[in-house]
């Protein structure tokens, strides 16, 4: 069975580097199988970078549900 590639690999270049993305790819890195590469737009395409600020609201929301209350 393949992987099925959905994140546009111009992302990749992105994510990796970027801060906010840091520590959790370094617990559990995305599966290179799943970046597009037939996928040719890059950051100067706005459409990405919408999409990478989606990707980053999800992940602070997702940090804000996981801290735990004290």
């Amino acid at each position: 069975m393949s992987t099925m590639c959905y994140i546009p690999a111009g992302l990749k270049d992105a994510i990796e580097p970027d801060p906010e993305f840091r520590l959790s790819l370094s617990m559990e890195p995305i599966d290179i199988e799943v970046f597009d590469y037939d996928d040719k737009r890059t950051l100067a395409d706005f459409a990405l970078i919408d999409t990478l600020q989606q990707v980053r609201s999800i992940f602070q929301n997702a940090t804000l549900y996981a801290t735990p209350s004290t």
